[in-house]
């Protein structure tokens, strides 16, 4: 699951710095060098899938379907 997270936000650093994503994805923390706004993004959106799906077994499902494409 940690994989999965390191690996989402490195390819939405990527993207935002080859501009297929906005720009402030490939910002990066300026002691750190650690993409930041990428995690925030990860971040929010967990927690909103965790929100409004109140059903664990609706979040796999929905994770799982995400991850395939």
């Amino acid at each position: 699951a940690s994989g999965n997270i390191f690996t989402v936000v490195q390819m939405f650093h990527v993207a935002g710095r080859d501009g297929l994503m906005p720009h402030i994805f490939s910002m990066r923390h300026y002691k750190t060098n650690v993409p930041m706004m990428a995690i925030m993004f990860e971040i929010i959106t967990s927690f909103v899938f965790l929100f409004f799906m109140s059903n664990i077994g609706k979040l796999i499902i929905c994770v799982g379907m995400i991850n395939w494409i």
